[in-house]
């Protein structure tokens, strides 16, 4: 339940700094790629609107369409 709420919470405040501190974001990309990994659908969710905003706020070569691959098993 920890890992679940640890992750969460960290996925939540990476959102909120994403606009003022974007390599903060970066520092923490494999944090961000670990997640897509995890069993839980909300954390998957949470990823993939965290990935959303990224593509949306700068450049869609921040991302590969290969870290995308995880949309489908999230339900989009």
């Amino acid at each position: 339940m920890c890992s679940y709420m640890c992750r969460y919470v960290a996925l939540n405040t990476l959102l909120r700094v994403v606009h003022a501190d974007y390599n903060a974001v970066q520092r923490h990309r494999s944090t961000i790629v670990d997640c897509l990994r995890d069993p839980d659908i909300s954390i998957k969710r949470s990823v993939c609107y965290f990935v959303l905003v990224l593509l949306l706020t700068f450049s869609p070569e921040v991302l590969t369409l290969g870290r995308l691959s995880f949309l489908p098993s999230v339900g989009w």
